[in-house]
């Protein structure tokens, strides 16, 4: 965030879409609204100076402002996208200092009962040279294969068909992902989701935070391979 702040005021926005909460989950579109039918905004900015000193700037209700009708019309990650070029061009520098948001209404706190808000990073480390053409793709191709699949949850493949948390992928590849990245908080995010549907005969689902699928032995060992 440093590279974009600038002495004087400063402005901070967010546009909001489906994700994973809201939005269809799989190519079945009764799938949709599987966990919430809502989305909302949970945001917390530290500020370092350099003195030392910090100021914390959170989404505050009485602070902020909402509009539900702006160029982003449909943000899914099954379904793809839909964006309203006019409508961007006249709602240019709503995220500004200055923007006329006299027509925006204010914002609503959504209560968290019954939610969780677990940490996940993963921050790819600097690429190695290995003074091979060849070898140095082939481990650009697979950083860029896990950042492709490393999206809020491990999916299996980043085409719109499936891209569900299926373990059987993590199961081999996560030796791989500690190699390449600060994966910890990532795959403990898993191993809670498993955990948390984890049968009584304390079989591990195919599938997480789903918990469908039909997967072999593998997919479910990843609740022990991963640890």
């Amino acid at each position: 965030m440093t590279a974009l702040l600038k002495k004087g005021d400063n402005a901070i926005g967010a546009q909001l879409a489906e994700g994973w909460w809201s939005g269809a989950i799989t190519f079945q579109v009764q799938n949709w609204n599987y966990y919430g039918d809502r989305q909302s905004l949970l945001l917390k900015l530290v500020v370092t100076y350099n003195d030392g000193s910090q100021e914390i700037i959170t989404s505050q209700p009485d602070e902020w402002k909402v509009l539900t009708d702006g160029a982003l019309k449909l943000g899914s990650i099954y379904q793809g996208q839909t964006y309203d070029g006019i409508r961007a061009q006249e709602l240019e520098g709503w995220d500004n200092v200055g923007f006329n948001d006299s027509a925006w209404t204010a914002a609503k706190v959504i209560p968290l009962t019954g939610t969780t808000a677990p940490g996940k990073w993963h921050e790819f480390l600097t690429d190695r040279d290995y003074e091979n053409a060849a070898v140095n793709r082939l481990e650009q191709n697979v950083r860029w294969s896990a950042k492709a699949n490393f999206f809020a949850i491990s999916t299996d493949c980043p085409q719109r068909n499936e891209r569900m948390g299926w373990s059987g992928d993590l199961a081999v590849f996560a030796n791989t992902a500690v190699y390449l990245a600060n994966s910890d908080n990532f795959l403990r995010q898993h191993m809670q989701a498993l955990r948390d549907l984890q049968a009584t005969d304390g079989r591990f689902t195919d599938t997480a935070p789903m918990g469908v699928g039909a997967g072999g032995f593998i997919w479910g060992s990843v609740g022990v391979i991963v640890q």
